[in-house]
């Protein structure tokens, strides 16, 4: 081994130094976006779809899975479809009008989604019929 001295420093030259710490601060504020980004992201799908996108997914149209349940069309999958979206609506807060009544005419709706699912066909379409009152509904919440 050799005793040379070099005129190179070992310490970082301060123009390194400070070039360091902004990529670290950047870095810093890029994960902390990241991170927000991601959780809110999460906060929101945990939070799931909103009253109206419910209604466009399930009642909207001759066609809706709403309308094809009730035509004695539906499937298995769409009960499941109808008991998710229907539990959902029941943790909402209506538009308008009374929560006493928000709450009557949405537990219905997952009483009758809750037949279809447990096998209960003629029994839960039944429901669903009184239940899916759009009328009665949006005369008072929407």
């Amino acid at each position: 081994m050799s005793d040379e001295t070099t005129d190179e420093p070992n310490d970082v030259s301060p123009d390194a130094s400070d070039t360091a710490g902004k990529a670290s601060r950047s870095n810093r504020g890029a994960l902390v976006l990241l991170t927000l980004l991601v959780v809110g992201g999460g906060v929101w799908f945990l939070r799931g779809p909103s009253l109206e996108q419910i209604m466009k997914d399930n009642f909207k149209g001759a066609h809706s899975v709403t309308n094809r349940v009730l035509d004695g069309e539906g499937t298995d999958a769409d009960y499941r479809q109808l008991l998710q979206a229907y539990t959902r609506m029941s943790t909402l807060t209506p538009p308008k009008g009374d929560a006493a009544s928000w709450k009557e005419k949405t537990d219905a709706l997952v009483a009758a989604a809750q037949l279809l699912v447990d096998g209960k066909k003629d029994e839960g379409v039944a429901a669903l019929e009184t239940a899916a009152d759009c009328k009665a509904c949006h005369k008072v919440h929407r």
